[in-house]
């Protein structure tokens, strides 16, 4: 996180430096500067952290659930003659949960 942050500093410090000489104010107001992007970038690193997790935590307990209600014949699983197959099956369901906690990270890296 911190190497982002400071990389994307450098590339602001770059930006800035490069801008030609008598622009109008507003073209250097919207190159941020190095300050503004930490001020902007740490606050939103630690709140895209705080919600993944959030989020992994909140997908684990529904997940286990499930696979138990599912286990324990609670779902009927609507009623299909195929009941015993989707019994044994639902093991699978860790795929989608894998793919949940990869979409948080991928979401919470963009």
């Amino acid at each position: 996180l911190q190497y982002v942050i400071e990389t994307a500093m450098k590339k602001a410090e770059e930006a800035n430096a490069e801008l030609p000489e008598g622009l109008p104010q507003w073209i250097y107001d919207l190159v941020p500067t190095p300050d503004e992007l930490r001020i902007a970038l740490l606050p939103s690193a630690i709140i895209a952290v705080a919600v993944m997790v959030m989020i992994i935590c909140l997908y684990i307990p529904s997940t286990v659930s499930t696979i138990l209600k599912y286990r324990c014949g609670i779902y009927k699983s609507l009623g299909s003659d195929e009941f015993q197959l989707y019994r044994v099956a639902v093991d699978t369901i860790y795929m989608n949960t894998s793919n949940a906690v990869y979409a948080c990270l991928g979401a919470g890296a963009l």
